[in-house]
């Protein structure tokens, strides 16, 4: 009997060094993460007076965490209620103003340009997008029904998930862009969500105890601690187009997607807006921070190029990836995200075309709260 109490002595003591040194471990990732994270010396938040930079991110990485899975869309974010960004219980970013059930309701889709990556929830896209309207004499609910890393056939799905539940928003807006293409860059195929090797590592991953034991590693402080921070890559077996192939592909994608997104809306007599979003590519005189930040992604601008040359100009898609080509200040925080003013002035031309949209359909309400 005292063999065994010591056998189990130790298993004890094994397994409270081991909990130990994972929460160590987890604990010097979330470290690692704030000391790599720099874009709060972005030059836009400099140009702003956003002494909240800093501060935003170290919540930005505690909010990273939260996401579960998401029938359909694949992930959605837990309830989070931060000092920056909140998010409610369906796992939808909060607008300031938020507008009541009374007006009509706008859903904004796409990824993290529209969540507002790197801006307060009232420096979002949709929160200014509310604002304008409000500032027009035309108040609208306007949703963030945006997700980080969504791309445009998420938002497809997202439309399709909340007409089913009963709601009947007045005017849809999606903005794809740079999640389609670099999705496409990543995975080597165009129209799959982004690092979709992830899914597929673990389907039935209980299964085979060499991925069960691989997906613990990648997902625990020490496996991080032990093989590096980035323990994930694409399928390296997947044989890349060349880039007009894959470009093809993206747009062509991309213009079913949307059409059938409009199709989808008008049957159930909501409005659909599409835009492409604006980028860095197109700046053409970015201050010495955006070109670090450009160049760091240059492998995937010979493809967005070319997909914006195949991009649909039959009205589908407004084409606003050059808005702020002309700047000579800081627009963006990084590859991809705009700063809140340069939200602010996206949301002026969004709300013109929403403006347009509600004066010439009978105005629709949600049927269902949310």
């Amino acid at each position: 009997m005292a063999a065994w109490g010591a056998i189990a002595g130790w298993i004890a003591a094994g397994a409270g060094a081991l909990t130990a040194a994972e929460a160590a471990a987890k604990a010097w990732d979330l470290t690692r993460r704030n000391r790599d994270e720099r874009r709060h010396l972005a030059d836009v938040y400099a140009a702003e007076g956003a002494r909240w930079a800093q501060d935003y991110f170290r919540e930005f990485a505690r909010f990273r965490p939260t996401f579960a899975w998401s029938s359909y869309v694949y992930w959605k974010p837990r309830p989070f209620s931060g000092r920056f960004i909140t998010v409610g219980a369906e796992g939808l970013r909060r607008t300031v103003p938020e507008g009541d059930d009374s007006l009509p309701t706008v859903l904004v889709l796409g990824g993290s340009v529209v969540w507002g990556e790197g801006v307060r929830d009232e420096g979002t896209l949709p929160s200014r997008l509310a604002a304008r309207l409000a500032a027009a004499g035309r108040p609208c609910r306007v949703i963030n029904g945006a997700q980080l890393g969504s791309v445009s056939g998420q938002d497809l799905l997202s439309l399709m998930l909340w007409l089913q539940g009963g709601r009947r928003p007045a005017v849809v807006v999606m903005m794809p862009g740079f999640n389609d293409v670099f999705s496409a860059e990543l995975n080597g195929r165009a129209g799959l969500p982004h690092k979709e090797w992830h899914r597929r590592s673990e389907f039935n991953i209980q299964l085979s105890q060499r991925r069960l034991l691989a997906a613990l590693l990648r997902n625990s402080g020490l496996g991080r601690l032990i093989l590096g921070y980035e323990t994930e890559a694409p399928d390296r077996r997947v044989v890349r187009p060349d880039t007009d192939a894959l470009a093809e592909r993206t747009a062509a994608i991309l213009d079913v997607n949307l059409r059938c997104a409009r199709a989808l809306a008008a049957e159930f007599g909501c409005h659909l807006l599409a835009f492409w979003h604006p980028h860095l590519f197109a700046k053409q005189t970015p201050t010495p921070y955006e070109r670090v930040w450009r160049d760091s992604i240059a492998f995937g601008r010979p493809l967005y190029e070319a997909v914006e040359r195949r991009l649909p100009r039959d009205g589908t898609l407004t084409d606003l990836g050059g808005l702020f080509a002309a700047d000579i200040g800081p627009t963006f925080l990084d590859y991809a995200h705009p700063g809140e003013i340069a939200n602010d002035r996206l949301a002026h031309v969004i709300a013109d075309h929403v403006l347009r949209s509600l004066g010439s359909i009978p105005v629709a309400k949600e049927t269902v709260p949310c």
